[in-house]
């Protein structure tokens, strides 16, 4: 956006378009999700040029260098895609029905409001008991966020700015996306709309500003009104940051997202640093990788199992090396718990016997995470 923006300033220059569009193509490395915020700036980019007298000259030659400047940056990406099956598609494919999707607007309304007032990963770090203990829970954002969008739309059409729809549009755009999106949506997918609230906020107290510097007498009680919300604002954000800061310290979070994982990262770099780990849910590799600074020997295998209905052979492939480590969540946590159940059904059929299987559990004694070792034909050992 930033780019973008400079470009647009600029008057065209080029280097600002192509760094935008490199900058585009790595976003998708993030998360797939990213294509709604493309989409949306496209649009609401698209119609700004249109109808924008002062817009930037847009070269054919600047133009074709931002396209492969951006296709050069994402083409890592849609090469692992091409020969892993396209794996972000796979979610997707199970599709809801339009009648489900109307039934997901009240929830999905619902994790877009904890979002934007600051509760996002509240629900995944603490239960329910720590959560209601709290005195502070939540900003201010969501209503701010709601009477800035009347703001900028008043003006814009009182006054004839249609520049100040850009931002308004794209989170209308970015939202519909996600209402109809036909899978699953965790509260972390609203993040593709998260900072553009902020900004909103920002361009409406401007808006305003100006409008009461305008007004005989209501400039300086005005301004000291908007100065007093915007702090009021800042404070409150600081104290909910301060809040959850000192729950996580006092309980260490909860489960998957909790200070379990530097255990477990602990005990395999102490008591299993030669051995291959095989990673066989989300939300393991990164902490692993950085926790033990790369020393330890990390793969995900799980995500080529992912809607393939029979993983038998992967798996025997998998446990024929006696150095294989397999690490799962906890079935209580496991967000891919099929892999886990087939995991078991191999193993149930005789050939394969465990020799390590322990449990890692989190600060409030939550089994978390599971470490299991298995050769052929040996005596399975007792849980540790």
């Amino acid at each position: 956006l930033l780019l973008a923006h400079r470009w647009w300033r600029s008057g065209g220059k080029p280097i600002y378009l192509i760094g935008a569009c490199f900058f585009a193509g790595i976003g998708f490395y993030d998360k797939i999700n990213f294509v709604w915020f493309i989409i949306a700036l496209l649009l609401c980019g698209g119609a700004a040029f249109a109808i924008d007298r002062d817009r930037p000259r847009l070269r054919l030659l600047p133009s074709l260098l931002g396209i492969v400047a951006g296709l050069l940056a994402i083409s890592p990406f849609l090469i692992y895609s091409f020969y892993n099956n396209w794996p972000f598609l796979q979610k997707v494919s199970k599709t809801m029905t339009i009648a489900d999707r109307l039934r997901a607007i009240p929830e999905r309304s619902a994790a877009l409001a904890m979002l934007v007032n600051g509760e996002g990963p509240s629900f995944l770090y603490f239960n329910s008991a720590d959560l209601a203990a709290l005195p502070i829970g939540r900003t201010l954002l969501m209503p701010l966020f709601i009477f800035s969008a009347l703001v900028v739309i008043v003006v814009s059409i009182s006054r004839r700015k249609w520049r100040l729809l850009i931002m308004p549009g794209m989170i209308l755009l970015i939202a519909c996306q996600i209402y109809a999106t036909p899978a699953r949506i965790g509260i972390h997918h609203w993040t593709m709309i998260h900072p553009l609230p902020h900004l909103l906020t920002g361009v409406a107290i401007m808006l305003l500003r100006e409008r009461l510097a305008e007004i005989r007498g209501a400039r300086v009680i005005g301004q000291t009104a908007l100065a007093l919300l915007l702090l009021a604002t800042l404070t409150l954000n600081c104290l909910v940051v301060s809040r959850y800061h000192q729950l996580l310290a006092r309980t260490g979070g909860r489960g998957l997202f909790s200070a379990a994982i530097y255990d477990l990262a602990d005990k395999l770099q102490r008591d299993y640093p030669e051995r291959k780990l095989r990673l066989m849910d989300w939300g393991l590799n990164h902490p692993l990788f950085f926790l033990s600074s790369g020393r330890l020997y990390t793969t995900e295998p799980y995500w080529e199992m992912l809607g393939e209905a029979d993983n038998r052979a992967r798996f025997e492939a998998l446990l024929r090396d006696p150095q294989n480590l397999f690490i799962f969540n906890a079935p209580d946590g496991a967000l891919f718990p099929v892999v886990c159940q087939e995991f078991e059904r191999v193993l149930s059929a005789g050939r394969w016997r465990k020799t390590v299987e322990e449990k890692v559990f989190d600060r409030q004694s939550i089994w978390t995470y599971s470490i299991i070792g298995v050769r052929a034909g040996e005596e399975t050992v007792g849980t540790k």
